[in-house]
């Protein structure tokens, strides 16, 4: 971007032909004076779309484009503009496919990124699977080319189209090689005539990649999940009491072998520990010491009536 547009790029004249959302925001912000005030409400109005109604990752708010308050006097924000309008516009489109619809993926062959726990330490791109959007089997990535989004028609894939559909060239197609770069070139020839667009309204921080009928489906199942925690809730309860204290005391002793517990708690451990200890020889009348005793006892009372253990009658 910085090699065909420059550092403090220009916009282009003729923006509002094919988007008057971006006319407004982009000419307001790369002269912010009185000249352009008509613009400021509908420009800020946008502003706030693209930074809260647009979802981020969890630091976005940090950076220092991140908030309005900070954005505004910020001296030059085309770049930072161009980058967050590109993403609201995949959003807009991406977000409203189904998951398993082909035109979520980014790449006709390979599809779309797959989270997978596969791995192969021996190739450079090892962590990365694609796969298409009706089949679940992941396949590894074997050459960058596999993230270069294919062209679409409807959505603005490349950052670089999208950047030239909206600033000034700083270098002219001619300087741009065939051999150099085909695909830059075929990008910036793409970007002469650009589709139409506009912001939507929707707050796409609550909008999910997943159809009604997914929503629901997952909604089921955790409905399932919650009735079967309830069942197991159940079945402990009925639980003799010393077979529950052996349960727990079980998990104390592995939380007490870790190494990595600072001072408060460890000391919360042990004052847990300790009152489980009290809870145990107060129902079973019993003078255990510490929870090993306890657990190391294989004749313990498991009705807990105190008829076991070395105590009661």
């Amino acid at each position: 971007m910085l090699y065909v547009f420059g550092i403090q790029p220009t916009i282009r004249s003729d923006i509002s032909t094919w988007s008057p959302h971006l006319d407004s925001l982009f000419k307001y912000f790369s002269n912010m004076n009185a000249s352009e005030e008509e613009h400021k409400k509908e420009a800020t109005d946008l502003l706030e779309i693209l930074l809260n109604t647009t979802a981020h990752s969890s630091y976005f708010s940090k950076l220092h484009f991140g908030k309005k308050k900070k954005f505004l006097h910020i001296d030059k924000p085309i770049l930072y503009l161009v980058v967050l309008t590109w993403l609201r516009q995949l959003q807009q489109y991406f977000f409203n496919q189904n998951e398993t619809d082909i035109k979520r993926d980014w790449h006709k062959k390979y599809g779309r990124y797959c989270a997978t726990d596969k791995t192969n330490k021996n190739k450079l791109l090892g962590y990365i699977h694609m796969s298409k959007g009706k089949s679940k089997k992941p396949i590894p990535v074997e050459s960058f080319n596999w993230l270069i989004p294919s062209k679409k028609s409807d959505c603005i894939t490349s950052l670089l189209q999208w950047a030239a559909q909206i600033l000034s060239q700083d270098i002219s197609l001619a300087c741009i090689s065939e051999k150099q770069d085909k695909d830059m070139k075929e990008r910036l020839l793409l970007a002469v005539k650009p589709p139409t667009f506009a912001l939507s309204q929707e707050d796409l921080t609550k909008k999910t990649s997943c159809d009604e009928e997914e929503t629901e489906e997952e909604d089921k199942e955790s409905n399932i999940s919650t009735a079967a925690k309830k069942d197991k809730v159940s079945e402990i309860t009925e639980l003799p009491p010393n077979t529950k204290f052996k349960a727990i005391a079980t998990a104390l002793s592995v939380a007490a072998e870790k190494k990595k517990l600072n001072k408060r708690k460890r000391d919360d451990l042990e004052h847990g520990t300790n009152c489980l200890l009290s809870l145990i020889n107060e129902t079973n009348k019993t003078t255990y010491n510490n929870l090993d005793e306890f657990l190391q006892n294989d004749n313990g009372d498991e009705n807990g009536d105190g008829k076991r253990n070395g105590g009661g009658t």
